[in-house]
């Protein structure tokens, strides 16, 4: 069933080219006013460090987790948000993640830790935002704590609404991200069965009642009396 959303009474002018308008009672906010930044805390290790601190807590990069180590810097939920790379551009992954628990961080990522706490609905906002014009850099692509700090948000000022929004985006996002598991094995059931008809047609014939014999190779099994084997 579609979604059906009802619009609010009135709208105004965000001022923010990226969405230009919004409901009145909404407002606009730097991403330095909503949270603060933890980029001071960071502490990269090289792949020869971390290859010494082997452990079991997530070492955190600009695009979610690439090693595990033996020691952790954060102790609490925080909002990763991608420093540099081609995903800033590319967009191939998500820029925007939550990380929890005990974790490590290193120099590729931006920390923000949000003054109300609302995480799922912040980075939801954050991963809606086209920061293109805020990337410098062409053989790295870089996005300074500044330039994240100073992009626009456009946001419900009452506490409650962003909660509720962040609550129906967990529910519906949840349910389409289902729906991609189960057409993810789908197709993935659907090119097992194409192989086997392939397979089967290049090894075994069109015919199913026709006489078989023994190919002689352990791969192929046997194939129809009339095939030759070369």
């Amino acid at each position: 069933m579609a979604i059906t959303y009802q619009p609010y009474p009135e709208y105004k002018d965000s001022g923010i080219d990226s969405t230009p308008c919004m409901p009145t009672h909404w407002v606009t906010g730097k991403v330095k006013y909503i949270s603060d930044n933890l980029d001071k805390q960071r502490i990269p290790l090289s792949a020869e460090e971390r290859g010494n601190k082997k452990g079991n807590y997530p070492y955190y990069g600009a695009s979610g987790i690439i090693d595990h180590v033996d020691d952790y810097i954060f102790d609490e939920e925080t909002i990763l948000f991608g420093e540099d790379g081609a995903n800033l551009l590319a967009r191939s992954s998500a820029l925007a993640f939550i990380a929890n628990g005990k974790y490590w961080v290193n120099n590729h990522a931006h920390i923000l830790r949000t003054k109300d706490g609302l995480n799922n609905f912040w980075v939801m906002c954050l991963e809606n935002l086209d920061i293109t014009s805020f990337v410098t850099g062409s053989a790295q692509p870089k996005l300074t704590a500044e330039a994240l700090g100073a992009l626009q948000l456009v946001y419900p000022a009452l506490h409650e609404e962003r909660q509720k929004i962040a609550e129906f985006l967990d529910h519906e996002t949840a349910k389409i991200d289902t729906l991609i598991d189960k057409q993810q094995q789908l197709i993935k059931l659907l090119k097992e069965k194409r192989q086997a008809v392939i397979s089967h047609a290049v090894t075994k014939g069109l015919n199913p009642d026709v006489p078989m014999k023994d190919s002689g190779v352990e791969w192929l099994g046997e194939v129809p009396e009339h095939w030759v084997i070369a």
